[in-house]
C-alpha cells in the first residue's frame, strides 16, 4: 500500500509537522524505530534547509525504488504543481518496479496575492 503526506513548509512550527507526518508514514510501512528515526532527521533538515534557504524551489527526494535516469525537466508544467501531485508523477512514471518507493517532495508555497480590494491603486 501507498501513503502520501502533504506539508507545506511556510513558517518554523510546519518543520516539525512534516517530521511527525513522516514517521508516521515510515511507520506505517513497517520502519522499525531507529529507521524511522533516521527518516525524521532527514524530513527534519530537508524542511529546514527549504524555509531557511529557498525563495523558490523544488526538492525531490527518492529511494533507489525510482530510476536513476528520471528527469525533471522533462515534466512540463510540474514545478507548478502540488507537492504529492509531482511525487505521484514521479513515482507513477519512473518507478523501477522491483524495490519499495520513496519520493519526498517539498517547495515553499507561493507568496499569497491579496484580494484586488486588498490592492492599491488596482496592482
Amino acid at each position: 500500500m501507498n501513503y502520501f503526506a502533504s506539508v507545506p513548509i511556510t513558517e518554523m512550527s510546519r518543520i516539525g509537522e512534516s517530521r511527525r507526518a513522516a514517521v508516521y508514514l515510515a511507520q506505517r510501512a513497517g520502519f522499525d524505530q531507529t529507521q524511522s528515526g533516521k527518516v525524521a532527521v532527514v524530513v527534519t533538515e530537508a524542511a529546514r534547509n527549504i524555509l531557511v534557504h529557498a525563495d523558490w524551489c523544488v526538492l525531490i527526494l527518492a529511494s533507489d525504488g525510482i530510476s536513476a535516469s528520471w528527469r525533471f525537466d522533462t515534466y512540463s508544467g510540474l514545478p507548478s504543481r502540488h507537492p504529492a501531485v509531482i511525487a505521484r508523477g514521479v513515482y507513477r512514471d519512473d518507478n523501477r518496479g522491483r524495490d519499495d518507493v520513496t519520493v519526498l517532495v517539498a517547495r515553499p508555497p507561493e507568496p499569497a496575492v491579496p484580494p484586488v480590494s486588498e490592492q492599491k491603486d488596482g496592482f
